[in-house]
This record gives C-alpha cells, structure tokens and sequence, in this order.
C-alpha cells in the first residue's frame, strides 16, 4: 500500500535524474525545468519506479546524445510532470493502448527493443494508487511526451 509523504518534485527528480545520468540515461542529456519547489503528497517508492520507467523508455527510444526534457508544472489542483523524447512517437492508433498489459507498438524500434510491454501498464497502475494519471501525446515534430498528472498537496 502506498505511503503517503510530502516531498519536493522538483527536488526529488532532479535528484533522481542525477542517479540515472550514470545508467540508463548515460548516453543522454535529461533536463529537469520547474519554477520553484514544487510540493506534493506522494509515494516516493511509487512515484520513482514510474519515473525511473519514463526515463528508461525515453532513452530506449530516442537518438544517442539526445535531449529528454523533464518540465514540472504546478497547476491550480494539480501538478504536471512530462517527459518529452525525440524518438520515434507512438502512432495515433497505438496511444490508448499502450498503457494496457502486454502491448506494445509494432514498428520497427520496438521490435529491435527488448520489453516485456508491461512497464506503461505497471506505470499506470501505481500512478492510480498514488492518486495520479498519466496521458500521451505527440512532441512535434518528432518524439512523446508523457504527462503525469499528480494531485497538488493539500494541507489535511
């Protein structure tokens, strides 16, 4: 079960991309952007297995040396967080799927990409525990973007 705790997403993914930079996003450049401290009630186990997921499928999919943008924003209920790549994209009839068990895209990266089609589902399911959700869309002119949705944090 999920544990709730206030923490700082800006912070806390800045941090986190730190740890990666020497790992699956070694032959990348992740960019964090936020405008201040960013305050949220969250899993930090749940929120950073599905981080750690959006990053990895960014770089698996994205040029050597490219940029994944990682842009924070408060909004009036919530906070946004995206993950913006420069890989392929994920073709319109695919985005409802995707984040069901199992399936993954057929092209030609995702055939050449070893995964098991289960990490978007397992991301979708532990952002519905921690009380978020998550949305696909086209980075123009090529790529995805991943937008989480989390709740902002509210004083109880």
């Amino acid at each position: 079960n999920p544990h709730f705790e206030e923490i700082d997403l800006h912070d806390f993914t800045v941090r986190l991309s730190d740890k990666l930079r020497f790992g699956v996003a070694k032959d990348h450049f992740v960019h964090v952007k936020a405008k201040g401290e960013v305050l949220i009630n969250t899993d930090v186990q749940f929120l950073q297995s599905v981080l750690i997921n959006l990053i990895e499928n960014a770089c698996k999919y994205s040029p050597k040396e490219s940029d994944i943008n990682i842009v924070i924003e408060k909004k009036k209920e919530s906070v946004s967080l995206s993950i913006q790549d420069v890989g392929p994209g994920i073709p319109e009839k695919d985005r409802k799927k995707i984040f069901s068990k199992f399936y993954r895209a057929e092209n030609e990266e995702t055939r050449t990409n070893k995964g098991t089609g289960l990490g978007l589902y397992i991301v979708k399911e532990l952002l519905t525990r921690i009380k978020g959700s998550i949305t696909v869309k086209n980075h123009l002119p090529n790529g995805s973007i991943f937008i989480i949705s989390l709740q902002n944090k509210r004083d109880e």
